[in-house]
């Protein structure tokens, strides 16, 4: 049995009856057709551990997307530009809330100069792609909200049309918990977020 993450593939995308060919024809061009996480890492990848690392590189999976080939910004192009041919406003993806490279644990965390110069090369790829919406939902960093302004900053110097959504992992609304902390940081978070999701606010 696939994973839901697994199954995130040019055959599921563009093959026929595939999502981008066949949802939402009559408001496409209002919409981002976002790929969630998995779309830029081998299938099988692990969501804990040294695996983390693989995570964010922006660059479409070659056994997932073997159509799209040549450099890193070019193989994003071409994946970018098969979602507009389709009709769709344009490309979104899913980063997760560290860069690639970053490991678990104090010692594997790139310093945040590092960070910094990562994050600046992908923007410049997805840049040159014309890949202008990045969710950035779980990761390493996911509850740090300096980490995530950082995200932000960058995004405003090396991508300034870029639309950073963030979305922090949480329960539905119904079994928050401590709430209060909750709001506590989304009010945080709000002012560097062009898009703010509140997750899930209700059991699927």
């Amino acid at each position: 049995t696939q994973s839901q993450r697994d199954n995130l593939n040019e055959r599921v995308l563009f093959d026929g009856t595939g999502w981008a060919n066949v949802m939402y024809p009559q408001v496409r061009a209002g919409l981002y057709l976002l790929v969630d996480a998995g779309w830029d890492i081998p299938e099988g990848t692990a969501s804990a551990g040294p695996d983390l690392s693989l995570r964010g590189s922006l660059v479409p999976d070659a056994k997932r997307f073997p159509s799209f080939r040549g450099t890193p910004a070019g193989r994003l192009k071409a994946f970018s530009d098969a979602v507009k041919a389709r009709g769709w406003l344009g490309l979104a993806v899913w980063v997760p809330c560290h860069v690639h490279g970053d490991m678990p644990g104090p010692k594997g965390r790139l310093a945040d100069e590092a960070a910094r110069r990562v994050l600046a090369e992908r923007m410049a790829i997805c840049r040159e792609a014309g890949v202008d919406y990045w969710k950035i939902d779980w990761g390493l960093h996911c509850m740090q909200a300096d980490y995530r302004r950082m995200m932000t900053e960058v995004a405003r110097e090396y991508a300034p049309g870029l639309i950073v959504e963030h979305a922090v992992c949480q329960p539905p609304f119904s079994q928050m918990g401590n709430i209060e902390g909750r709001k506590a940081l989304t009010k945080t978070l709000l002012p560097y977020s062009d898009v703010f999701r509140l997750y899930d606010v209700a059991d699927p």
